[in-house]
């Protein structure tokens, strides 16, 4: 005879593919495992296992977004420079010159980015002149 258990309660009492929806939405964010499941209440374990299965990408753990910039040559010489003398990789360098420009807040770093900061205006192609003088 075999006995039935019942089924395991969901933590959060939505289904898995609400779960999932919720867990791509939160992942197109930049969330990690760690920090989607402290939003929906659910364990970690269980938000990677709803990922692989639905094929959605996670962030890295510890909270960190990667992102793509292209540098001039001279920035990235100047940021290889720095780098070494601080002994760190490029990419730990740009985060800590990142981090610099940013802890004052908001405010601090459009003023002192100036005209950097602002949207560029449209472009508005000149008017020409339909009727010429003689």
């Amino acid at each position: 005879m075999v006995r039935e258990l019942p089924a395991a309660p969901k933590p959060s009492g939505k289904s898995s593919s609400e779960l999932a929806l919720s867990i791509a939405a939160l992942a197109a964010d930049g969330c990690s495992a760690a920090e989607i499941g402290k939003a929906l209440d659910i364990p970690r374990a269980r938000v990677i296992r709803i990922a692989r299965r639905k094929g959605i990408e996670l962030a890295k753990a510890g909270g960190r977004r990667r992102i793509l910039v292209e540098l001039p040559a001279k920035h990235l010489r100047m940021i290889g420079a720095l780098a070494d003398g601080a002994k760190v990789t490029r990419a730990e360098m740009i985060a800590r010159l990142a981090s610099a420009a940013l802890a004052e807040g908001e405010g601090r770093a459009r003023w002192r980015l100036g005209s950097l900061a602002r949207p560029k205006r449209k472009y508005r192609p000149r008017i020409k002149n339909v009727q010429r003088r003689a």
